[in-house]
């Protein structure tokens, strides 16, 4: 059987219901699995990263600058294989970034 007043106290007691539509089997084996559980850690850790972060939120904006690029077409083939052999030096050390670009935005940006 689940404890009704600590389930309210952590705003669970929507649990009750389901406890409701469980056989006696799920029920010990909820009941089990929420006593191993620390709620008040747990409500805690989401009041600290959810609520109070939400609460001091701050906007800060700033200015985009302009970033400098150039096009791969405007590279020559020495360059080329100079950043691939950059690029294959860098994964060997474990220094590199990953892009990953989605929504359509690698067609829009000229990338197959």
């Amino acid at each position: 059987m689940l404890d009704k007043n600590k389930l309210e106290k952590f705003n669970q007691q929507h649990l009750l219901e389901l406890e409701k539509l469980m056989s006696s089997n799920e029920k010990e084996n909820i009941a089990s699995k929420l006593q191993s559980l620390d709620l008040s850690a747990i409500l805690d850790l989401y009041e600290s990263l959810y609520v109070e972060q939400s609460q001091n939120k701050t906007e800060e904006v700033s200015e985009a600058t302009e970033v400098k690029y150039r096009v791969r077409k405007d590279y020559s083939t020495e360059e080329l294989n100079d950043f691939y052999a950059q690029g294959i030096d860098a994964i060997k050390k474990g220094e590199f970034a990953v892009v990953l670009m989605a929504g359509g935005q690698g067609t829009r940006l000229g990338y197959d």
